[in-house]
This record gives C-alpha cells, structure tokens and sequence, in this order.
C-alpha cells in the first residue's frame, strides 16, 4: 500500500464552497502527470476525493501542490495505510454525517466500477476499494450504527411533515441520489402537490411520471 495515496476535502472539513469548487473541478475530469499510475474520482454528496496509485519516488505533498489549482483550499492527503484507513471509514460511513447510511458504501462500490470501466483502476487501487469494502461490510455487520435503509432524509422527514401545512406543495431541488431519495418519500405523503425542480427537465421527468409529480426547471 506504500504507492497508495488520497487527497480531497469535504464539507465538514472544507465547508460548501470549497466541496464545490472540489467537485467541479473533478467532474471537469483534469489531466493527471505521468507519476499518477491509477486514478478513482470519489465524488460524493460530501465529498470530492482523488484516489491515486503513485509511482516509486514520488512524494505525494509536491504531487499535490502542483496537482491542485492555486485558487482551489489545497484539502487533505494521506498516503500508504492512512490513505487506506481513510477510505474504509468512508466507505463504511463513519466519516458521514449520518455514519452508517447505507448510501455511502454505495457510492464507493460505484466510483470503483466507473474508474474500472474507465480503465483507470490497477492493482494498488483495485486492492484498496475491495479491502475498504469488505472493512465496511464487516462493520456494518459488528457495529450498532444508522439501521439500514436509513438516509439523512428519513431523518429529518418526520420533523418536516409535523410542519407541514394540509394540503402542502414542496419542492425537492435536484433529483439526484439524495434528490430522488427525498422525493420517493414525499410522494407518500397524503394532501402534498410534489413539485421536482432540476437543471434537465428530461431527468425530472422520468422521476415525475413514476410518482405523479410536477416539474420545474431552475430557470
């Protein structure tokens, strides 16, 4: 694990704008020098982390210096098993903010298949995502944490349907994974006109038809 190495940030150690600026920057998918052998973009709701596969010699603080844009927060690094005790606590959420939600062991699971279909996956990074996955499953096994199928959402949804007036129209912003995740759970709600505002029209569409809602677009 000695060429393992991860840099990112996250929203609670980075704050909004910065996580934001992270991901764009990583979903631009930016061109990675030589030294980088492999590469897995993990981008989730609260975080935007590279991990990467170094070559020998490389000294993962000058990679991330010239790496990282000048006006992007220079975030977090870790390198060889601190890079991998990372990625465990994060593919079994005990870095989240709910730690235990079922939705971030996914999200790794993911990442690792799109970077392997990507042909950007070798042996130190395929090694790292399957011993972080398995830690997760164990501790998901052994350890008392969220219940399963339990998301930030379903947390809070009860306190948001006691305010509620009746009838109720909400809006969900976003129909991604959180997005559609909040609105599957509104569109249960008796005397709720359920709206779905998205920058593609098209992608809220497909979500509205199947639980009856309106959309909008941003604009």
């Amino acid at each position: 694990m000695e060429a393992l190495a991860l840099i990112g940030i996250s929203q609670r150690r980075g704050g909004s704008a910065a996580l934001q600026a992270w991901t764009a920057w990583l979903q631009a998918s930016p061109e990675l020098p030589a030294q980088v052998q492999e590469h897995v973009y993990l981008l989730t709701c609260n975080r935007s982390e590279l991990v990467l596969a170094l070559a020998e010699g490389v000294a993962l603080e000058s990679l991330r210096q010239r790496l990282v844009p000048p006006h992007l927060p220079q975030g977090y690094a870790f390198a060889g098993e601190a890079a991998l005790e990372h990625l465990a606590r994060v593919a079994a959420s005990l870095d989240s903010v709910n730690p235990g939600e079922d939705q971030i062991m996914q999200q790794v699971r993911r990442a690792f298949e799109a970077a392997r279909q990507a042909g950007s996956v070798g042996p130190v990074t395929s090694v790292a995502f399957q011993k972080a996955l398995r830690i997760a499953k164990r501790v998901r096994r052994e350890v008392a944490l969220a219940p399963a199928q339990t998301s930030l959402f379903s947390l809070v949804r009860p306190v948001l349907e006691a305010l509620l007036p009746r009838p109720a129209r909400v809006a969900v912003v976003g129909v991604g994974e959180m997005g559609s995740l909040a609105a599957r759970s509104l569109a249960a709600l008796p005397e709720a006109e359920l709206w779905l505002v998205n920058r593609s029209l098209n992608k809220a569409r497909v979500l509205a038809e199947e639980l009856g809602a309106r959309t909008l677009s941003f604009a």
